[in-house]
């Protein structure tokens, strides 16, 4: 990870990966779900996060993004 994602991450809101479960709506994912999230990614994206001492952590704005990657609004502004 770039010295620059290093800084974001740190100057947001920071949160260890074990709590990122709690932030997701409805059926909640399993801890290594996130991991797996943060080391392979999911369709080219991968949540970013970084390791401080023992702990690996995010941002509540990381996974915001991570999920708006994911769930792009759709282009006709209407139901799916």
């Amino acid at each position: 990870m770039s010295n620059t994602n290093l800084l974001r991450i740190l100057s947001e809101d920071a949160i260890p990966l074990s709590d990122v479960p709690s932030m997701i709506p409805g059926r909640r994912p399993h801890v290594s779900t996130i991991w797996r999230w943060h080391r392979n990614g999911v369709r080219g994206v991968r949540l970013e996060a970084v390791r401080v001492g023992r702990s690996v952590i995010t941002s509540k704005q990381a996974v915001t993004r991570f999920l708006i990657h994911l769930n792009p609004p759709s282009k006709e502004g209407g139901k799916r």
